[in-house]
């Protein structure tokens, strides 16, 4: 297991120790401290992954090319990961990319 230091308030450290403390009288049994982070933590991202929603690619109608519905021409561009610069296509999270080779067209300009 990998080792780290991790540096925090004193306030958040005694928010920490008292949930800790409540937890352990409920449980009837002292909790170490760094499981009970490692719990937080894990507890935590197991929530944040929950939350997010799988993306969904955006409905077309048969014959209307995807491109009009997202507001570039699917021919030229494709959407793809987020470009060094961080260029979002309409808050997507993704570049728009040109397909020829891979390069943000907003980088581009």
């Amino acid at each position: 297991m990998a080792r780290v230091l991790l540096r925090m308030p004193d306030v958040l450290l005694r928010q920490i120790d008292t949930v800790r403390a409540e937890v352990a009288q409920a449980a009837g049994w002292p909790i170490d401290r760094t499981a009970f982070l490692l719990r937080l933590i894990s507890e935590g991202l197991d929530r944040v992954g929950r939350r997010r929603a799988p993306r969904t690619p955006a409905p077309t109608v048969e014959g209307e090319p995807a491109g009009e519905d997202l507001g570039y021409d699917a021919s030229k561009y494709v959407l793809g990961k987020l470009c060094p610069r961080r260029h979002s296509w309409r808050q997507t999270g993704q570049s728009l990319l040109f397909k020829a080779n891979h390069r943000c067209a907003a980088c581009s300009r």
